[in-house]
């Protein structure tokens, strides 16, 4: 009888460590889906502007810079190192910052 008691009381562990997982699981794949929902969202509002029609006047140097200052703003990297890859909220890069002192001085 012992046993039977110390296997259900094991099966009982195993199926709770089972259940914490599907839940950790399940809040995962909630915040990767809100996350792209939100990148979705962006790629839609990016490729419309970029439907728009930009002219050749749009892309010359100082607006290039702009653009660029504009994307670190929004929370991209801009840097050769990660470009187009979004920041979590507060987060600065050191080699995106060096990248807009550059444009800054261009301007």
């Amino acid at each position: 009888m012992t046993r039977i008691m110390e296997e259900l009381y094991q099966f009982e562990q195993a199926l709770q460590r089972m259940t914490d997982t599907t839940m950790m699981l399940e809040n995962v794949i909630s915040e990767l889906m809100q996350e792209n929902n939100a990148l979705r969202q962006e790629q839609e509002r990016l490729l419309s502007q970029s439907q728009q029609g930009a002219t050749m006047e749009e892309f010359k140097p100082q607006k290039s810079s702009q653009m660029m200052m504009d994307l670190y703003e929004q929370g991209f990297h801009i840097c050769n190192e990660a470009y187009g890859k979004r920041m979590q909220a507060g987060d600065h890069c050191l080699f995106c910052e060096a990248m807009l002192e550059r444009l800054t001085e261009g301007m």
